[in-house]
């Protein structure tokens, strides 16, 4: 069995990359084995600045974003890169997020190289959900970020599909019930942990 890694949970806003984070989160801990549950952005200082830009009360320039998620999560891995050692550290969004969302606006070579300093997730489950469930479940939330419009979330999904194959990620379809989606994502963790 291994002893830990990082486990990236991926996906287009209303995709349940929350939601499953925190049930995979729970599984691994109800089996008395160490993980740590944490998401991006960070509720750090970085991280608060890039909310109020995607909440929309902060207005910047999509490289001043992209930049802002790079040096959130090279903070975010600084601080759990020693846990990552002896701990599933399991991450709502990672370095693919950046990717297939400032990817959509910018060069991807440079969004790449911005994030070029994070390591790879050890494990990443990509929640593929298609656009009318994900607005479907963000008008339910009733908040709305800069991202969350059909057009750009096709593009955006469009981008994480063309991502799976580079990259490995399992492609769990999240537009069924949790249950069944939670359970397909633990046997994915199962497999891989060697559990």
């Amino acid at each position: 069995m291994r002893s830990g890694g990082l486990i990236a949970l991926e996906g287009i806003d209303g995709s349940g990359t929350t939601t499953h984070s925190k049930i995979l989160y729970e599984r691994i801990s109800g089996m008395g084995v160490k993980a740590f549950l944490t998401h991006e952005p960070t509720d750090g200082p970085v991280g608060r600045i890039i909310r109020d830009i995607l909440s929309g009360k902060l207005k910047v320039g999509h490289d001043v974003l992209a930049l802002l998620f790079a040096a959130d999560r090279l903070l975010h891995v600084h601080e759990i890169y020693d846990v990552m050692r002896n701990c599933f550290v399991i991450t709502d969004r990672y370095l693919f997020s950046s990717i297939a969302y400032q990817g959509l606006f910018l060069p991807e070579s440079w969004v790449r190289s911005i994030n070029s300093r994070a390591p790879l997730p050890d494990l990443t489950i990509l929640l593929d959900v298609d656009v009318d469930t994900a607005m479907s479940r963000i008008k339910n939330r009733g908040k709305r970020e800069i991202f969350e419009e059909r057009e750009k979330l096709e593009r955006i999904r469009e981008r994480f599909l063309r991502l799976k194959d580079e990259f490995n990620m399992f492609v769990v379809d999240s537009g069924r019930p949790v249950e069944v989606v939670a359970d397909e994502i633990w046997d994915i963790f199962r497999r891989w942990a060697g559990i």
